[in-house]
């Protein structure tokens, strides 16, 4: 093995951290993110060294990035993986050519796969309304039926509930102060129901459950030992709920967020006004929403209308006989 062959993952690994850093210290990105580019970045090393091409950014070219996208599309990676693969890329190599370790942004001369459009799955309203009434039954009720109120309610993304204090609760002005991506913050406004819950739960178990752990807490959300509800709980509580409310899909926090903006949708708010709720970025990432509710309009108009070629329900009875 050459010194150059040698030594170039450790090159490499002290580029990327350079790039990590940058992008927390510079962009603010938060810790989740920033671990999902160490894995993209990990995997394009394993990629370069097993394909026996070149780690020294200095002797890329289009070519062993091409390949890459390649070879991650044909493993058959999720659709917003490989996105989250190309954006990581493109940072990257920016990051690489402003340091001078590049001669070109290659990765601006990358063509996006063609990827199909992923709908987001959702909740109807009366599978929201069995969850809550699911939540009478937890050992921590008045909590659990305040997290979904909240995360239905608001579309609050599940790190910024369990991440929400006490001080971010505005009760006059009917808002939640969420810190989000990127360590941003922003307002959320809750409706009634979720604003009672939520004041139920801080006046009656909240007392209790901070009782059962040393020092003070300034989370809303506590655990059964008294400690910060961690994002692992959070999930494991609505798989609970969602078992006893006997719903068959998978319930987790975006299930809830997805639910939340489909509703607003489909009851008539613009995209911008939902786009402000949830915290997008870009209004693009928002839109995805509209095509949820075209089809589910296409589903309505297939039942309902007397000359669409037959009702959903018929067709469904079609097939059944046919296998």
């Amino acid at each position: 093995m050459s010194a150059e062959a040698s030594g170039a993952p450790a090159v490499f690994r002290q580029r990327v951290a350079a790039f990590l850093q940058w992008l927390q210290v510079e962009r603010g990105l938060g810790s989740a993110t920033l671990e999902a580019y160490r894995d993209d970045l990990t995997e394009l090393e394993r990629f370069l060294l097993g394909a026996s091409l070149p780690l020294a950014t200095e002797r890329w070219s289009i070519e062993p990035l091409r390949r890459f996208i390649v070879n991650e599309s044909e493993r058959g990676l999720k659709p917003a993986t490989l996105l989250r693969r190309l954006a990581c890329l493109h940072g990257f190599c920016g990051f690489a050519l402003r340091e001078g370790w590049a001669q070109d942004d290659w990765a601006e001369h990358l063509v996006s796969p063609k990827l199909p459009l992923l709908l987001p799955h959702f909740l109807s309203r009366g599978e929201v309304e069995k969850l809550l009434e699911a939540s009478a039954a937890s050992p921590q009720p008045l909590r659990d039926r305040a997290l979904v109120e909240l995360l239905y309610g608001t579309g609050a993304r599940a790190f910024e509930v369990t991440g929400l204090r006490l001080s971010g609760v505005d009760w006059e002005r009917g808002f939640l102060k969420l810190r989000g991506k990127g360590d941003k913050e922003r307002l959320a406004p809750i409706g009634d129901p979720a604003l009672a819950a939520l004041k139920r739960y801080l006046e009656e178990e909240r007392p209790l459950l901070a009782a059962r752990a040393q020092g003070r807490r300034e989370e809303v959300f506590l655990g059964g030992y008294g400690r910060p509800l961690k994002r692992q709980g959070l999930y494991n509580m609505l798989q609970r709920l969602a078992a006893t409310a006997g719903l068959a899909k998978k319930v987790h926090p975006h299930l809830l967020r997805h639910s939340c903006a489909t509703h607003l949708l489909e009851n008539g708010a613009d995209l911008r006004v939902i786009q402000e709720i949830l915290g997008h970025a870009d209004v693009q990432t928002t839109e995805r929403y509209t095509h949820v509710a075209t089809a589910r309009l296409r589903e309505r108009f297939l039942e309902w209308h007397p000359r669409a070629g037959g009702t959903v329900s018929a067709r469904k009875d079609s097939a059944r006989k046919q296998s």
